[in-house]
């Protein structure tokens, strides 16, 4: 079985964006980068239920459904 694994190369496979020669965007700040990093990852934890993924363990409340106090 272990022989019909591929060997491992000496240097490893460029990135995507490297194979691709697309252009990586580069922020010298490091507080920038993180800020960045913070904003975009609100965004995409804001943009899953919107989108419906989180529905089977976190469904939405029907607006039509009476709840608690109302």
């Amino acid at each position: 079985m272990a022989a019909k694994l591929p060997t491992q190369a000496a240097d490893p496979a460029p990135y995507w964006q490297r194979r691709r020669d697309v252009a990586v965007p580069v922020v010298a700040d490091r507080q920038a980068r993180a800020e960045q990093l913070q904003t975009d990852w609100g965004n995409i934890v804001n943009d899953l239920p919107q989108r419906g993924y989180l529905d089977r363990i976190a469904p939405r409340r029907c607006v039509d459904a009476a709840g608690p106090g109302d």
